[in-house]
């Protein structure tokens, strides 16, 4: 009996992760696949966007797991195409790729808790402006800028 217990103490939580397919121009991936897989093992094999601009699918996970995916490409218009893995949580994005880039540093997956987002850049409150002069000087684009006076912006 004192087995049993320490046993279920230890048990792995299960948990279903989402994989969104995308399509830029929305005419599906034009024969491009992709895998998903768990501990080097696909559980989505040879995934494709058949028609349309997004679909999504889920495949459960363990504590512990690490997610990574292949691109097999086999297609056109390989630069109309990207993916997003989302946790459960939130839900937040875990990974994403795009133009048959592949998923190579793995997804070490925590049911309960999602990794930490990335840091937005200090000029974040500038918006997606293309160009934009924050603090009164042009700098480029929202990627690059670099803000000297944050909280002031002018289009």
């Amino acid at each position: 009996m004192l087995f049993l217990i320490s046993f279920v103490g230890y048990a792995q939580s299960p948990c279903d992760f989402t994989l969104e397919l995308n399509d830029t121009y929305g005419d599906g991936w034009n024969g491009n696949t992709m895998d998903v897989l768990v501990n080097g093992i696909p559980v989505l094999d040879d995934v494709t966007l058949a028609s349309g601009s997004s679909t999504t699918m889920t495949f459960t996970v363990n504590d512990g797991d690490e997610i990574t995916t292949v691109w097999n490409g086999g297609g056109s218009w390989v630069t109309e195409t990207s993916y997003i893995i989302y946790h459960p949580v939130g839900p937040t994005i875990v990974g994403e790729a795009e133009d048959g880039d592949e998923i190579t540093t793995p997804i070490v997956v925590d049911c309960a808790n999602p990794p930490a987002g990335p840091t937005p850049p200090a000029n974040d409150e500038c918006g997606t402006a293309t160009v934009i002069a924050c603090g009164g000087s042009s700098s480029g684009s929202t990627e690059n800028a670099s803000v000297s006076n944050p909280g002031y912006c002018d289009y």
